[in-house]
């Protein structure tokens, strides 16, 4: 798939308790990329780009741990997450 579909696919229509996956390959030569989407029961989407579907699906289950355990832990982590996108 190409980042020009991957644009096409809205992520709002994804039914909860659902994931979809993708591999895009950014440029000619370069390295493969999963674009990774989860909807959780209460709705709120997770989204993530890895190397591979087994790590995104690892990172889901992580974010869901955390989510259920802590949320003030998950909401420093998107700060921490925003704060590290600034610096690049």
């Amino acid at each position: 798939m190409s980042k020009k579909d991957l644009a096409k696919f809205n992520p709002e229509k994804l039914r909860p308790g659902r994931s979809w996956s993708t591999e895009v390959v950014p440029v000619p030569g370069g390295y493969h990329e999963t674009h990774y989407f989860y909807r959780d029961h209460d709705g709120e989407l997770f989204t993530t780009i890895t190397r591979n579907q087994n790590t995104g699906d690892a990172e889901r289950r992580a974010w869901s741990k955390l989510k259920r355990a802590k949320p003030e832990k998950l909401k420093q982590m998107d700060f921490m997450q925003s704060e590290k996108t600034k610096g690049d």
